[in-house]
Parts: structure tokens; C-alpha cells; sequence
């Protein structure tokens, strides 16, 4: 069990001036903030080691196929995906941009327009393409549908996937993606602490100065044909593992249409408080 003693010696190791990072944003005078930083903070001084231990490559152990957690409840949750790409990955904006049109630009994307707008399947879909840790992400497509219907809904999905794979996007589906992409981006600047976080995030990242600026440019360079081989090369139905938590016995027979269903034993964390 962590102590109150570990609590003392983790602080005391890693919460120091040399790991620390600070941005400010507002209506204040540069020199007197400066001058009450080092009031404040000109005394703290770092002791001994600082480095971070280093985090190890994690080998995954994650097998395509089928998952089911048996839940007895009227709804499934469904989690579709595989492990995708870190933050210098050189096709980075072009897989953001090809996540908004799948999955990631709400109404207007693909899943979203089928399985919910169109099926009637879920009300809360979309997908998400991590690019931006130090470790790779996940790509992975969420649903959140009623027992009936969701064989329906990962078929759906499976299909939506496949589809974009499978031919080049129209131009003007592609330019509307672009288009929303943009205008998302305003949002990132819309106040100090959406701007401030944004800076630091370049030092932190360590991006070039001239990163959001020249951000917009590279989304618009994505051509029909780039976000088809980028489409080819990032989403690998192949790997893709199908979780969805449910009721067993109501899901086995339809979900066993995607492959043999690995079943998986869940039981509720015990919370015990003093």
C-alpha cells in the first residue's frame, strides 16, 4: 500500500524547479510577474536526481478477434480498435484529418451519419486516432447502442472502416472536413488558458515555433489521394479487436457472425473506505 511516507519522497524527487514548467497569459506587467515569480519561487532550489526512470517499450499483447465482458443490462458498450501511431509520426495531420471524416467530426462524419443518423443504432458514436503521446496511441471506435441492436451497429462500423479504405473520398466530402478542421482550430485560441496551454504544449512537445501557424497549411495540402494511402496504411481491420460489454447470452449468437468470441470474466472492483 502507498504511505503517506512515499506520498513525501515522491514529491520531494520529482516536484522540482528542473521538471517544472510555467506560462502565464493575461493583462498583467511582464517584469513585475517575473519579479513575483522569483519572490515566490527564486529560493527553490533542486536535490539530488531528477531525472524521470525511463518508461519501457511495452510489447502488445493485444490479439485481434472478438471480446465480450458479460454485464446483465439492457445497453452494450462497444469499443473498436488497434494501436496507432506517437506524435512524430511524418502523416500525423493527414491521419487527424482522415479520423475527422470517419469518425472524430460528429454529424458530418461517416460513422456517425450511418450508425446513428441513419440506423438509428446509438446515440453516442465516433472514433478517435491518437496522435499525439509520446507513445503510440489507439485508434478506436465507441458506441454506446441497445442490446438488439448491436451486432448491427459493429457491422456498421466494420463497414464504414472497410469503405474508406477501399476508394478515395469525394473531393467535396474531403473539403468538408478540411473546412472543420479549421474552424475547430479557433476554438484552440478562444481564451488565455486555451492559448497559454496550447504554447506550452509546443515547448512540452518539443514542435517548432512556427507549428500552429503553418498547422492549417498541412491539413490543406491533404490530398484525396494521400488520405486514401494513409487510410491504407494507418487502419488494419486485420488487428482490430471488438470489445463490447453486455448481456452474454443475448450478444454470443450474433457477434460469433465476426469471429470466435473470447469471453472475458469481469467482476466489480471491491471499494473499501476507513
Amino acid at each position: 500500500s502507498i504511505s503517506r511516507e512515499d506520498l513525501i519522497a515522491f514529491h520531494r524527487r520529482y516536484v522540482r524547479p528542473d521538471n517544472l514548467m510555467l506560462a502565464a497569459a493575461g493583462d498583467f506587467d511582464t517584469e513585475s510577474l517575473v519579479a513575483l515569480l522569483e519572490q515566490s519561487l527564486g529560493s527553490w532550489s533542486a536535490n539530488g536526481r531528477s531525472s524521470l526512470p525511463p518508461v519501457p517499450n511495452v510489447e502488445t499483447t493485444a490479439k485481434p478477434g472478438v471480446y465480450l465482458v458479460d454485464r446483465p443490462i439492457p445497453q452494450s458498450s462497444i469499443a473498436i480498435g488497434h494501436f496507432g501511431v506517437d506524435r512524430t509520426n511524418p502523416d500525423r495531420q493527414a491521419i487527424e484529418l482522415m479520423n475527422q471524416l470517419l469518425g472524430g467530426g460528429g454529424f458530418t462524419s461517416r460513422i456517425t451519419k450511418r450508425v446513428r443518423s441513419a440506423e438509428g443504432l446509438a446515440y453516442s458514436v465516433g472514433s478517435r486516432f491518437g496522435t499525439d503521446g509520446r507513445q503510440p496511441g489507439l485508434f478506436q471506435v465507441i458506441a454506446l447502442t441497445r442490446t438488439d441492436g448491436t451486432a448491427r451497429a459493429v457491422g456498421a462500423i466494420l463497414d464504414e472502416i472497410k469503405r474508406l479504405r477501399d476508394a478515395p473520398v469525394p473531393a467535396p466530402e474531403l473539403d468538408a472536413a478540411k473546412e472543420a478542421l479549421t474552424n475547430s482550430f479557433l476554438f484552440w485560441f478562444a481564451d488565455p488558458t486555451q492559448a497559454v496551454r496550447r504554447l506550452m504544449l509546443l515547448e512540452f512537445e518539443g514542435l517548432p515555433p512556427d507549428y500552429y501557424q503553418t498547422l492549417l497549411d498541412r491539413y490543406r495540402a491533404v490530398t484525396r489521394e494521400r488520405l486514401h494511402e494513409v487510410a491504407r496504411r494507418y487502419v488494419k481491420p486485420d488487428d482490430l479487436a471488438i470489445v463490447v460489454v453486455g448481456d452474454a447470452n443475448a450478444l454470443k449468437p450474433a457477434l460469433s457472425s465476426f469471429g470466435s468470441i473470447r469471453k472475458i470474466l469481469h467482476q466489480a472492483p471491491t471499494v473499501r473506505t476507513p
